[in-house]
């Protein structure tokens, strides 16, 4: 595996038309670095930031993306050494979805906050934004633990940073809505295979447009 990081050219961005921030051309920009092949599946989990330069990337991928005129690219090997009961910080760019037992459209995953935000109106609650995001955010994270590997203490993350994305891929599209979620804070690890599963495919939808990217540091 490589970690990599995915920069702009210097004054490349600044002669073009200003970058929209939006997750779609996070996505377009990944695939113009990935994009081998047309048949090409997608491989990799990236996140995207914001730096002195514009936009900057890290991406997780079997293989090291390709520089082109407008993006420069670090690639190093990626192959942390994981164990059972080992501690790290952590940070999490995701997209926070449940399904709805009884939703017509079977299948359809829902943003957790807007769900909340639906079921406090039908019931007559008082809505707190902030708070549901803390409340649902936290529980999310918490099933997602259990299923990627690793455990997480009460107190021990931060939930924040929750926005909506909307665009569309064609002027004429129907339109996309994205929702993200950052964590910060310290796991531990209690299933290496599981684990390494999600350091090198993500957690959660919504990872070609950036969500999903685990990224972990010892403490």
């Amino acid at each position: 595996m490589f970690m990599s990081r995915i920069m702009p050219r210097r004054g490349v961005i600044e002669r073009r038309d200003p970058w929209s921030h939006h997750a779609y051309d996070a996505h377009k920009t990944m695939w113009a670095v990935f994009g081998d092949d047309p048949e090409r599946r997608r491989d990799f989990v990236f996140r995207q930031d914001m730096g002195d330069r514009g936009p900057h990337f890290l991406a997780v991928s079997p293989r090291p993306p390709a520089e082109t005129d407008t993006w420069q690219v670090e690639s190093k090997a990626y192959e942390p050494a994981i164990a059972v009961g080992d501690r790290y910080q952590f940070r999490l760019r995701a997209n926070p979805t449940k399904r709805i037992q009884g939703d017509a459209q079977k299948g359809r995953r829902h943003d957790v906050v807007m769900a909340a935000k639906t079921l406090a109106r039908e019931s007559g609650s008082r809505w707190d934004e902030a708070e549901a995001v803390q409340r649902e955010g936290s529980a999310w994270l918490m099933a997602q633990a259990e299923r990627h590997g690793f455990a997480l203490d009460e107190g021990a993350f931060v939930v924040d940073g929750y926005r909506q994305q909307r665009f569309r891929k064609k002027p004429q599209a129907p339109q996309v809505s994205v929702s993200m979620m950052d964590f910060t804070g310290h796991l531990r690890v209690t299933d290496v295979a599981a684990f390494e599963a999600a350091l090198k495919s993500g957690i959660g939808p919504a990872k070609g447009f950036g969500c999903g990217l685990l990224l972990i540091r010892r403490p």
